[in-house]
């Protein structure tokens, strides 16, 4: 850790970190609570809050190691969890609408000059 950094600042990042995660959970739950996302992707959220919050307390814990790569892992599959959770409508309002293959649009490339 670099000289600058004091230790007190660290450990907050951490713990609202944590809180951040352990929120999402929370959210997850009251959203299936009341019918507004399906049970599943709540499940998936509140999952993978959890882990991701109690994966960010071992970092605090392990604070020191040189690497760690079942951290990593679980890491990784905590942000999957979350990333399908959300991808599958856990803090949605509404349910999923179909959008067609194809959309008629105007696609312009950056920095084209404009034609006539």
């Amino acid at each position: 850790m670099e000289p600058g950094v004091p230790f007190a600042l660290l450990g907050a990042v951490v713990l609202l970190s944590v809180a951040a995660w352990i929120g999402l959970a929370a959210t997850a739950v009251g959203r299936a609570g009341t019918g507004r996302g399906g049970r599943w992707p709540a499940l998936l959220l509140l999952v993978g809050g959890l882990v991701l919050g109690v994966v960010e307390t071992a970092t605090a814990t392990a604070f020191g190691e040189e690497s760690s790569d079942l951290l990593a892992a679980a890491r990784t599959a905590g942000l999957l969890l979350v990333a399908a959770g959300l991808e599958a409508g856990g803090l949605s309002r509404r349910r999923r609408v179909p959008v067609p293959a194809a959309a008629p649009g105007v696609v312009v490339p950056l920095a084209a000059a404009p034609a006539p």
